[in-house]
């Protein structure tokens, strides 16, 4: 949070359209809490995201035309989609009039939608950061939109830059900032998840929420080849909505079918994400498709907790192609419960140091101010 009276700095309206803390979420609120270079403006609907960024000291407008709408379980969704889309475009043209912002900025894929109409109406640059890759044949059709529109697209990998490519977004419009991590904001030591196991036991935790393209489906078909082997599956997780609710049945189901109940844990969300990283022997992140820049790994890696990822979307970033974890092939479960087994040690000091430095809050914030000037400067 920008700190004195820097009046040369840009003024940001930042918009995020859920109100859940998922990955992309803390990474924006521990950006906005710690940069010194622009002053934000964060538009959310009410919830957890909205109480977090408000107790950070950032400034909140709180909006109940945002939010969520699960299209499989609502029969009015075009209509109900439509309604919300004019009420948050008025609200928005409402809140660049109270706030006066030189920028405007959707943070994630969904968010652009609310940000089009105000963007044209106000004339005011539009920042697209983009954490996704995988997306259905609609997505593919609204990126072309929004890519025409935006004055700039923020990529959060350099896996996510080629997608964009690949979808028809022009590369010169597209520039990539990595987002930062820091040990401290995991919390202090302490407060490790006890796990009931024996000394021989290797557990190994997922994190994440409970859809399909995290892959957890894969990984507990990779559990069925070490049925009876010392090695445990703890995966954390919450099920929002109808359709991940119905994949944590799914999951479960699995899991009793390859009488693996004593080997595969789901045990819901946990309230001390630090203590459950130091709680593992392993972490790993198996997405079934590739997923841009993982904060559980950003998050893992920063406590020196030794990882395992697919190679695939920007999991080889992160791991600096192989220096602070082990790369697996994505999509191959007997290969990966080979892995498992394997010894892996713990990330040495020099490489977590070297790790924390690629992904720090200098680097994100230099790249940001450097957006952000070079969209206000004048136009020759």
């Amino acid at each position: 949070m920008l700190k004195g009276n820097n009046m040369a700095a840009p003024k940001v309206l930042i918009l995020s359209h859920t109100s859940h803390l998922g990955g992309a979420e803390r990474v924006l609120l521990r950006f906005l809490a710690e940069q010194n270079s622009f002053f934000p403006v964060l538009v959310v609907p009410e919830g957890p995201l909205a109480e977090q960024a408000l107790g950070a000291g950032l400034v909140v407008e709180r909006s109940p035309h945002l939010g969520r709408l699960f299209r499989e379980s609502n029969p009015n969704w075009p209509l109900d989609l439509a309604r919300q889309l004019k009420g948050a475009h008025k609200e928005v043209l409402r809140l660049i009039d109270k706030h006066q912002p030189q920028i405007l900025q959707a943070n994630g894929f969904s968010s652009m939608l609310y940000l089009l109409g105000p963007a044209t109406l106000s004339g005011l640059p539009l920042v697209w950061q983009m954490h996704d890759i995988k997306m259905d044949r609609w997505g593919r059709w609204l990126s072309k939109v929004f890519a025409q529109r935006a004055a700039q697209v923020v990529a959060v990998s350099r896996g996510v830059a080629t997608a964009l490519v690949g979808l028809g977004v022009p590369a010169h419009k597209i520039k990539v900032i990595y987002n930062h991590i820091r040990p401290e904001h995991l919390g202090q030591p302490g407060g490790e998840v006890r796990f009931p196991r024996s000394s021989e036991v290797r557990l190994v935790g997922l994190m994440g929420t409970l859809e399909p393209r995290k892959g957890m489906a894969e990984v507990v078909e990779a559990f069925a080849h070490l049925q009876g082997q010392p090695v445990q599956l703890w995966i954390a997780g919450t099920a929002e909505g109808p359709a991940q609710e119905a994949y944590r049945s799914k999951l479960l189901s699995r899991i009793e079918a390859l009488e693996l109940q004593t080997q595969v844990h789901l045990i819901g969300p946990v309230q001390h994400t630090a203590g459950f990283y130091r709680s593992l022997d392993l972490f790993l992140h198996y997405p079934k498709f590739p997923d841009p820049l993982p904060t559980v790994l950003l998050e893992a890696i920063a406590l020196g907790v030794p990882v395992m990822a697919s190679d695939s979307g920007g999991n080889p970033e992160i791991l600096g192609q192989g220096r602070f974890g082990r790369l697996v092939p994505p999509n191959q479960p007997s290969v990966l419960a080979k892995a498992l087994l394997e010894p892996q040690p713990p990330l040495a000091e020099p490489q977590r140091q070297a790790f924390l430095q690629t992904f720090s809050l200098a680097a994100k914030e230099q790249g940001f101010q450097e957006l952000y000037v070079g969209l206000l400067a004048p136009k020759t």
